[in-house]
C-alpha cells in the first residue's frame, strides 16, 4: 500500500483546520473542497458567485501547483455549490471552460 500524506499550502486560506487542502496517494492528488477565497485577505472575494467560482479554481490551481501538479493533469472534477446560486451553472460552465478546455 502507497504511503498517504496531507498536504497544505500557506498560499492558499484553508477552509477548515482539521481537513487538508488535498491528500496524496503514490502520484494521485486529491483537493478538498475550496471556496471562493482571496488568499491575501481571507476573505470571499466578492458578493458576485461567478467571481468567487473563478477565486476557488485560482486556489485549486494554486495547491495542485504547490503540490507538483497542475490542472492540465487533473482527472476529474466534482463541483458542489449552494443550492439556488446559478440554477442553470451559466456561471460555473463558463469559468470551468477558462480553465479546462
Amino acid at each position: 500500500m502507497s504511503k498517504v500524506t496531507t498536504f497544505n499550502t500557506d498560499k492558499v486560506p484553508r477552509g477548515n483546520l482539521f481537513i487538508p487542502q488535498a491528500t496524496i496517494a503514490s502520484n494521485l492528488i486529491f483537493v478538498s473542497g475550496t471556496v471562493g477565497v482571496d488568499p491575501h485577505t481571507g476573505k470571499l472575494i466578492s458578493d458576485d458567485f461567478e467571481e468567487q467560482t473563478r477565486q476557488a479554481f485560482f486556489n485549486i490551481k494554486t495547491i495542485l501547483e504547490e503540490a507538483g501538479s497542475n490542472l492540465q493533469k487533473v482527472a476529474k472534477t466534482t463541483v458542489m455549490m449552494v443550492s439556488g446560486m446559478d440554477p442553470t451553472f451559466a456561471a460555473v460552465n463558463k469559468v470551468y471552460a477558462e480553465f479546462f478546455s
